[in-house]
């Protein structure tokens, strides 16, 4: 289901007059590769949206004013610096691209730092946007050429209770509100057309088990297998969905051995050798591992949708998913 929970990659907001949506995308120096923004809002609602991306201070470059529906005429800044565009998606989406180029390589580089982008609405309100920055990271294992941006908002670092530190994005309840998000932090397919709601397609998240109480800090003896989501574990959307967003996980496989002890253990590249891996990507070989029993023992003219389900969570019953868990645990 993705990993990109605490990265700070997703920004969501209702705009008015009076609200426009203003973000910081920080631009990491030493990026051999492009970073990329996208912007979404519902196409019936494109008229009177403006948009402003300002430069870091000191770069000397000017400043983009352009009107979002003037966008799709592209926009360059100093060649194969910086570009935008603009187009139709299904679903009655319109997409604004931001393309940065590299900070740093051989041909023309952009200054790193703090870009802020500021969308307007003048005619219509409320209007949802949602950002999205796209992911620039490099695997590990590999020569480092691509850095993650990411989007940053004065009101972003609120207490994290989990991380014990002030990472968090403030909540939506809360006012003033923060824009950027942990909501809607999912692999870009799982909001794709029909697959948050085809069942033949699951999404899984990765928890770890809990050893004492959040609450009153006591060990869980008698429940020794409760769970919890693991913090990188993405979050489906809870608040301002757009259409075809994923509202979570289908369910959840362990992922971590604990908190103090991430990652499971797997098999290494040399012959007996084993290696500790991390993340949703541990998380979903148990359930196709899952799935592959009970279509080995379940002879094929008794197999359904809902034994598959009580198969994997232990109940048919299988509503709006919980934006962290899912329908809940693997059993087993």
């Amino acid at each position: 289901y993705g990993n990109a929970r605490l990265s700070r990659l997703v920004a969501r907001d209702e705009m008015r007059r009076s609200h426009p949506l203003e973000l910081i995308w920080r631009v990491l120096p030493d990026d051999h590769t492009p970073s990329h923004l996208e912007l979404r809002v519902d196409t019936k609602l494109l008229a009177g949206l403006k948009l402003e991306l300002l430069p870091p201070p000191g770069s000397g470059l000017p400043p983009l004013a352009v009107d979002w529906p003037e966008a799709d005429k592209g926009w360059r800044l100093a060649g194969p610096v910086a570009a935008v565009a603009a187009s139709a998606e299904s679903g009655g989406q319109s997409l604004l691209h931001l393309t940065l180029g590299p900070t740093a390589g051989p041909g023309a580089t952009v200054p790193p730092g703090a870009w802020r982008v500021v969308v307007r609405t003048t005619l219509t309100e409320p209007v949802r946007i949602t950002a999205r920055v796209q992911r620039d990271d490099t695997p590990p294992g590999y020569r480092t050429l691509g850095r993650q941006s990411w989007l940053d908002h004065p009101f972003g670092w609120d207490w994290d209770e989990e991380a014990r530190g002030y990472v968090a994005p403030r909540g939506a309840k809360d006012a003033p509100g923060c824009p950027v998000t942990r909501e809607g932090t999912c692999v870009a397919y799982a909001g794709a057309e029909n697959s948050a709601e085809d069942l033949a397609i699951l999404f899984v998240g990765a928890a770890r088990p809990l050893t004492r109480d959040p609450d009153t800090g006591e060990p869980f003896t008698r429940h020794p297998g409760a769970v919890k989501a693991s913090a990188y574990s993405s979050e489906g959307v809870g608040h301002m969905a757009r259409p075809g967003e994923s509202f979570g996980p289908t369910l959840v496989a362990l992922g971590d051995d604990g908190l103090a002890l991430p990652g499971k253990r797997a098999a290494g590249v040399v012959s007996g050798s084993v290696t500790r891996m991390s993340g949703t990507s541990m998380a979903a070989p148990q359930v196709a591992r899952a799935l592959l029993g009970y279509f080995l023992t379940v002879p094929p003219a008794e197999q359904t949708a809902a034994g598959e389900r009580i198969a994997l969570t232990g109940t048919a019953d299988w509503a709006r998913p919980d934006r962290r868990m899912g329908q809940g645990m693997l059993v087993g």
